[in-house]
């Protein structure tokens, strides 16, 4: 390890501290007797240490703990200010944490979860806490709204949140501290061993410390990182929370780019899980015709194979010669020999697919990955229809065999496969549908037609 020495001071000892992730560096300055300062007066700075655990002054009974304080670009600053002291034994704490191989570690998990947990172990692991946990809670109900653990027993945060984060009344001291600031229970004065928590829960799990720091806090939204300390290692102090400040700043952004992404993923994937829900097949290309998305109803037509399939390096093939013409278009344009970018995909044995091609403009280019280029509506005539038939009769107000005919006319059904299907006569069917003519408004097959077409329930696949 590399010391730089303070200016005035000479190294006197470096020793272990027992239990502890740290190496004490103990400095040592004695000032002449004629009372001259350093160049800096009654002002003794500190450059590139993290902490200042203890200063003895060699002429008094006391030691005095200085709780460690930033002076800008200039370090650590000790003060004297009535210039009384002649010597000072400085002990200064630097932790053995491996910080730039954290900080690199952090943005590195923002994309690999493994990385993401293995450097939150080694965070905990440098300030000896059994193990961290991510919570995020509702500010007014205190109800944990999500969790992430790292070595923490799986079963010790499901009670936590399911019985015990209502009655945490650390959380109240703990709603007070600022975002960014990293605190423990000791230092916010939380009287914790008289408790029904400390004695009910913390103990008995062995987690009755902690060390907690706020990274974000909203009316609707607090999220709190949270070391756990065991009883063996006793209560976290000045020292553990120095190395907390020393790689939070890099932790919170690291949280925040890993929070959007999640963001983003998610928004995707309820876009996804909506487009899953259409009657008719969505696929996206880039310009090479690679396919880069699919919903499900265009899956299916794809893993059918017929019309429309996936060939090599997933790019979208059409089956029948000449269907390649629907990408040979300009840029903007419709496919050839159409003008309105509609086009058919022949099948055999089947009735030809309906394509809708949509060129997508991209409004900004990514900086590696390829850019959608089209994006295709795709048709199939004999398709199935997954009708939810319980969102019609509430919709529509309709009975259950009333919805049913309804259904089966909208399906393309007449009246004597109506009754056919569902074992009725033909005059049973009729009068079901003039109840269900009466309570639609509508006064012609066509109208009911229309109007089942235009529900919730054809709009959405169950």
């Amino acid at each position: 390890m590399v010391i730089p020495v303070p200016f005035g001071f000479s190294l006197k000892s470096i020793y272990p501290i027992p239990g502890k992730s740290y190496v004490g560096l103990v400095f040592a300055l004695e000032f002449p007797e004629d009372g001259r300062r350093p160049a800096r007066g009654n002002q003794l700075y500190l450059h590139k240490y993290d902490m200042l655990m203890t200063v003895k002054a060699a002429n008094a009974a006391c030691t005095t703990v200085f709780h460690p304080s930033r002076a800008g670009s200039e370090g650590r600053i000790l003060t004297d200010p009535q210039g009384s002291l002649r010597a000072f034994e400085i002990a200064i704490v630097e932790s053995c944490l491996d910080a730039p191989k954290v900080i690199e570690d952090l943005y590195e998990g923002t994309l690999d979860p493994v990385v993401w947990n293995r450097t939150i172990l080694a965070i905990a692991d440098s300030v000896r806490a059994s193990g961290a946990m991510l919570f995020a809670f509702n500010p007014s109900s205190q109800a944990v709204l999500r969790d992430e653990n790292h070595r923490v027993d799986p079963q010790v945060v499901k009670d936590y949140a399911r019985y015990w984060t209502f009655e945490d009344f650390r959380l109240r001291y703990l709603f007070a501290q600022p975002t960014g600031q990293p605190t423990t229970e000791v230092s916010m004065g939380v009287p914790l061993k008289g408790s029904r928590l400390y004695h009910e829960f913390l103990l008995p799990v062995d987690l009755p410390h902690f060390l907690p720091v706020w990274l974000h806090k909203s009316k609707e939204k607090m999220v709190c990182l949270s070391l756990q300390g065991s009883n063996r290692r006793g209560p976290f102090d000045v020292a553990d929370l120095e190395v907390i400040r020393r790689i939070l700043p890099h932790f919170a952004r690291a949280f925040e780019i890993r929070d959007r992404l999640e963001a983003a993923d998610v928004r995707a994937s309820n876009f996804s899980n909506l487009l899953n829900t259409t009657t008719f097949g969505v696929i996206v290309l880039n310009a090479q015709k690679r396919i880069l998305e699919a919903n499900a109803a265009a899956s299916s037509i794809l893993m059918e194979g017929s019309g429309l399939r996936r060939g090599k390096d997933g790019v979208l093939v059409a089956n029948h010669p000449g269907g390649d013409r629907i990408f040979k278009c300009g840029e903007g344009a419709a496919p050839q020999g159409t003008a309105d970018a509609l086009t058919h995909i022949k099948r055999d044995g089947k009735l030809p697919l309906s394509l809708l091609v949509l060129p997508i403009r991209a409004w900004r280019t990514s900086w590696m990955s390829g850019e959608p280029a089209w994006m295709l509506l795709v048709f199939d005539p004999e398709r199935k229809l997954a009708v939810n038939q319980q969102l019609i009769m509430r919709d529509l107000n309709l009975s259950e065999r009333e919805a049913n005919v309804a259904v089966l006319l909208a399906e393309g059904f007449q009246i004597n496969q109506i009754a056919r299907h569902m074992h009725v006569t033909v005059h049973t069917v009729r009068s079901q549908l003039k109840s269900a003519f009466h309570k639609t408004g509508c006064h012609t097959q066509a109208q009911l037609v229309k109007r089942l077409l235009l529900s919730p329930g054809f709009a959405t696949q169950t």
